[in-house]
């Protein structure tokens, strides 16, 4: 919010798209899922060219989606400010996380000391366990979906484009557009 306070206040404005988002439509669910989906196979993939054509199906699944669904520009901005703020934020609390768990973190000497604190360790059971809840947000009534997709699309980003992140907080860089600019790069 600080770094970019304007596109932060027109996140926070976005939200008032929530009650008319066609949350309960059966066939926008459906096609979420398939979205969910392919974001899931394209982080689990371990192939650099698999998981290009996965997010290259994501982008195409989600213009389809959009269009059939009829969404107006405020609904899809909707989406992609929440992807930005909220998804932006779990791929931060994760990514730390990961980076803990993989290196020489040392944590303050009071946290060393919480009996229940494991090193940073479990980081991997706990990936696994967001890729399976991803899969499941198709249906949920709240704009909980796009914690995960907005964190999923980062993710994807880190693999296929690593300099994203000096572009994240531009006005128009949502992370579907980065997304998409690193689609278009033949690797």
């Amino acid at each position: 919010g600080m770094t970019a306070p304007a596109k932060f206040a027109e996140a926070e404005l976005a939200s008032r798209s929530e009650a008319q988002y066609p949350w309960d439509d059966g066939s926008l669910q459906a096609d979420w899922q398939s979205e969910l989906d392919l974001l899931a196979a394209a982080l689990r993939s371990t192939d650099d060219a698999q998981t290009l054509a996965l997010a290259r199906q994501f982008l195409a699944g989600r213009a389809a989606r959009r269009e059939a669904a009829n969404l107006t520009p405020e609904l899809v901005a909707y989406e992609q400010h929440r992807e930005w703020l909220e998804g932006l934020a779990r791929y931060v609390e994760l990514e730390i996380w990961r980076q803990a768990a993989a290196g020489n973190y040392l944590p303050i000497s009071d946290t060393s000391r919480l009996a229940d604190f494991e090193d940073y360790a479990g980081f991997e059971n706990r990936w696994s366990r967001e890729l399976d809840q991803l899969t499941r947000m198709a249906d949920d009534q709240g704009e909980g979906r796009f914690y995960y997709t907005g964190m999923a699309q980062a993710v994807l980003l880190d693999r296929l484009a690593p300099g994203w992140k000096l572009r994240a907080f531009d006005d128009d860089a949502y992370l579907e557009n980065l997304l998409g600019e690193a689609a278009r790069v033949t690797r």
